[in-house]
């Protein structure tokens, strides 16, 4: 070794230039993070050293991509650059780094490409969301019989109502009529599907994009005074241009549904504010559900009201699953140590000690808990904290 590389080695590459020595993959890998880091934070990045860290995934980070995949996503994040980025997501080696890339492109042209090129269907299937002209699906979703998924993917996306309706009523694959008919917004079409499809799942997709898709007045007025699903009364009631019976019907659900979340969400929909409020109150206060109280009190959006909520839930409500809920929702720690060294469920006990920052609480619940596993999972975390 020479005697400058007692006070550190001058690496160029994985090698140093002085003494030859050659870095391991593991010290490469911890030089990336610093290379990279420091390189993102600067004003002005130089693309070539940023290529040259996503190029290194092909060297040596595929057999440790977690920590790697990592350092690639920031570096892809800083640039900018459209081409670079395009010849990433075409020729890089790897389908994960492709996948991260093409979330940059916004060349239309590229993402046109792509979407009707790529091997990759993941890298595929984000460029058919990517496309400002959803019209370039149409052929894929009618005609590309090499891929299913191409298929459903496209049709995912399709804004065109005719090929929609032409997929809907004569493709052989019962999957895609039933991923097209529930895109379909002409009731008529629907309507015929509903009846004469020979698939039971298509017949009732055309059943349900009845209710929700359709913009027929007359038809969603009768769903929403006349249906017996609340929910369907309620989605109707959004899409009637009448206000004022829009307004006639959330008032009706808000107050009266046996549904508890319908009402929360009709209650929110009011233009009389102060009733809204009021009936979600009301429900976040003395509902027997414990699900339904935190989410009437996260809709209210009160901090004091929700912290009153989740922790009369946590501590009273009789069903674990209930608890769970509220404990994953809560920060303060005192409440969490003293849930976590009393409740009955270990589940709750386990989750709620997760959530405390402080070693020796956990130190203390590993001691003293009355329930062998809990004792455990608490060793195991302060032994991955040593």
């Amino acid at each position: 070794m020479s005697l400058k590389c007692l006070f550190g080695h001058q690496w160029n590459g994985r090698r140093c230039k002085e003494c030859g020595k050659t870095r391991s993959n593991k010290e490469t890998l911890e030089d990336m993070w610093v290379i990279s880091d420091r390189e993102i934070h600067k004003e002005t990045p130089d693309i070539s050293v940023l290529v040259n860290i996503v190029n290194s995934y092909e060297r040596f980070g595929y057999s440790s991509n977690t920590g790697f995949l990592n350092i690639c996503k920031n570096v892809i994040e800083k640039i900018t650059d459209q081409a670079t980025l395009v010849n990433i997501v075409n020729n890089h080696k790897y389908d994960e780094i492709q996948e991260v890339a093409i979330d940059k492109i916004i060349d239309q042209v590229a993402i046109t490409d792509i979407a009707m090129n790529h091997k990759n269907g993941v890298v595929r299937w984000k460029a058919f969301e990517m496309l400002v002209d959803k019209s370039i699906l149409n052929d894929i979703a009618k005609n590309n019989s090499e891929s299913q998924f191409d298929r459903e993917y496209a049709i995912k996306y399709l804004t065109d109502q005719s090929v929609l309706a032409e997929i809907a009523k004569n493709d052989k694959n019962a999957e895609l009529r039933e991923s097209a008919t529930c895109r379909l917004t002409d009731r008529t079409i629907l309507e015929y599907i509903k009846k004469n499809d020979s698939d039971d799942k298509v017949r009732k997709a055309a059943l349900q994009a009845i209710k929700y898709n359709t913009t027929d007045q007359i038809f969603l007025a009768s769903i929403a005074k006349n249906d017996k699903d609340d929910w369907n009364r309620f989605h109707a009631a959004v899409k009637l241009i009448d206000r004022r019976l829009g307004q006639a019907i959330f008032r009706d659900l808000a107050w009266n549904s046996d549904n508890e979340y319908v009402r929360i969400s009709a209650a929110e929909k009011l233009a009389d504010k102060a009733v809204g409020e009021k009936i979600i109150s009301d429900l976040a206060n003395n509902c027997s559900d414990g699900f339904v109280r935190i989410k009437a009190a996260e809709t209210l959006n009160d901090p004091n009201t929700l912290h009153k909520v989740l922790l009369d839930v946590a501590y009273n409500d009789s069903d674990y699953a209930r608890r769970l809920k509220a404990v994953e929702k809560l920060t303060d720690q005192s409440v969490l140590k003293d849930i976590a060294l009393n409740d009955k469920s270990e589940s709750v006990c386990t989750l709620a000690m997760k959530k405390i920052t402080n070693l020796k609480v956990i130190d203390e619940i590993a001691n003293k808990h009355n329930n062998f596993n809990v004792r455990y999972v608490a060793s195991k975390i302060l032994n991955c904290k040593e």
